[in-house]
């Protein structure tokens, strides 16, 4: 059975369009939040981009032993994520953890980033000395990886 409304129930009619409208009103609201979520979000990884983008491709790193914690190799390189790839698909560092260190395009930094990081660690898995004691630009790499530490240091 039906409510008797008096004066023929317009007003009812009328309140229950306006919530209509509200409800729809929220409905796009919600749909605008997503929209807005969306865009924000598309914003954030265009961002990214832009900062991945501005990074240095180059630098050095290590490859740790993640059940040791011991660092197995070192080295440098113009490109890290190729060169992460390389290690990836080399059986003897394969499992081993790709750590980058500095991040820098700067071959002088590179060269004597990577002499310090062997002299730290003395990885078993490095063949060779990165530097040769007798490179007569040895001191001049060293020189230059500790100004970039100093630098850092300054951030």
């Amino acid at each position: 059975m039906l409510p008797v409304v008096p004066g023929g129930g317009g007003a009812l009619i009328r309140a229950a369009a306006h919530a209509d409208e509200a409800a729809g009103a929220l409905h796009a609201m919600a749909h605008a939040d997503e929209a807005a979520g969306a865009a924000q979000a598309a914003a954030r990884g265009t961002i990214a981009e832009e900062i991945a983008q501005q990074l240095p491709r180059g630098g050095t790193y290590k490859l740790i032993d993640q059940r040791t914690g011991e660092v197995r190799y070192v080295g440098r390189t113009r490109d890290l994520a190729r060169r992460e790839a390389e290690h990836a698909r080399d059986p003897d560092k394969a499992g081993l953890y790709f750590e980058v260190d500095w991040r820098t395009d700067d071959y002088r930094v590179m060269r004597g980033r990577e002499q310090m990081l062997y002299e730290q660690y003395q990885p078993d898995k490095n063949r060779l000395r990165p530097i040769s004691p007798r490179n007569p630009h040895r001191s001049q790499y060293l020189e230059a990886a500790r100004q970039f530490e100093a630098s850092r240091g300054q951030e």
